[in-house]
């Protein structure tokens, strides 16, 4: 199964992540491939297992970085594409996003901190009374949820991290705006926070840390936040509706980079949108998104200010990841797309 498609800076060459079933360990094994955009040579191994994920291109060209879980809780690290062993991030916890600055100079990272020390083996100690202060506390496959995700920003000329939000919420989905000063992400401040789940707002930070923000007030299920080439604008995925949500669709919404009420794009396009990667930019009015179609998952294209969208990529597929790659005034989508009789191809 592939997912994650990305296309390299100068579009000669996309990576991916390529999934397939360990049988011995009953485990998935995850591998970051490689090859030409033309297809003219066969798909190479980046990296060798057992799980590596999320490849990111810096715009120079010069390095390739990725999230690896290989001997312990994810970790980021940073490849260089003209070989050379690949550097680890040491970060305080987890890392489960990275995204470079639009310069190449900086890496963010999304980290788990205040996550408690494995449970030793002694019974009476591991199975300890918990103090439990919300009713959104566990989940499937993740247990306990402990501590909070928060943004560290990699300098990567001197290998230094630090980070530049703080307090008892998660923050997640950053995005650089194209001057590179300032992160846009997802966050949850509103009181309500440890009882419910699915609500977030937008929320911006300068690069250098600092006070965070407000773009967005409470809205339901925001995800994958992504500024304009100007700068001007954040587009991303939501529900305007967070306390009469149910049964609602996920819309592309968008807000200005300063702050305000969002607006719906494509309003007259009846589709769900799906943020199973986040929305391109085309121009500075323009995007491309992916969007549920009749049981296919399509990517469809539209205007701000217009009511409707045009699907650009569609039938009977479901698009699980997109890319979009622009030069000269050409522009080319990369694809992972899979059907109920073919798990996945890249194209």
């Amino acid at each position: 199964f592939d997912l994650d498609v990305r296309f390299s800076p100068d579009g000669e060459s996309v990576a991916w992540v390529e999934i397939s079933m360990d049988v011995e360990k009953d485990t998935p094994a995850m591998v970051i491939k490689m090859a030409p955009s033309d297809g003219s040579d066969e798909p190479r191994n980046f990296t060798h297992g057992p799980r590596e994920f999320s490849p990111r291109f810096s715009s120079d060209g010069r390095f390739l970085a990725y999230l690896a879980a290989t001997d312990g809780p994810p970790a980021a690290y940073v490849a260089p594409l003209d070989g050379g062993v690949p550097l680890k991030v040491s970060a305080p916890g987890p890392v489960s996003e990275i995204a470079w600055s639009p310069d190449a100079s900086k890496l963010a990272l999304v980290v788990a901190t205040g996550i408690a020390e494995p449970a030793p083996s002694d019974p009476k100690a591991s199975n300890a009374p918990r103090v439990i202060t919300g009713a959104h506390n566990r989940l499937d496959g993740g247990g306990f949820l402990e501590g909070h995700t928060h943004l560290f920003v990699y300098e990567t000329p001197d290998q230094s991290l630090r980070q530049i939000t703080r307090g008892k919420y998660n923050h997640v989905n950053p995005a650089w705006s194209p001057d590179g000063s300032t992160i846009a992400y997802v966050t949850d401040r509103s009181p309500q926070r440890h009882d419910t789940v699915g609500h977030g707002e937008i929320w911006k930070v300068s690069v250098d840390g600092g006070r965070p923000e407000r773009v967005t007030g409470v809205l339901r299920d925001v995800d994958m936040p992504s500024f304009s080439p100007d700068g001007r604008r954040i587009v991303f995925t939501g529900v305007p509706h967070p306390r009469d949500w149910a049964g609602r669709e996920a819309h592309l919404l968008v807000v200005d980079a300063s702050g305000g009420d969002p607006m719906v794009i494509a309003a007259a396009f009846d589709r769900p949108s799906y943020a199973v990667c986040p929305v391109a930019w085309l121009s500075n009015s323009e995007v491309a998104f992916v969007a549920l179609d009749h049981g296919s998952v399509v990517v469809a294209r539209a205007r701000i200010g217009q009511r409707g969208a045009t699907i650009v990529a569609g039938g009977d597929t479901q698009i699980v990841s997109f890319d979009v790659h622009i030069s000269r005034g050409v522009r080319r989508l990369a694809l992972c797309t899979a059907w109920v009789d073919d798990p996945s191809d890249v194209y």
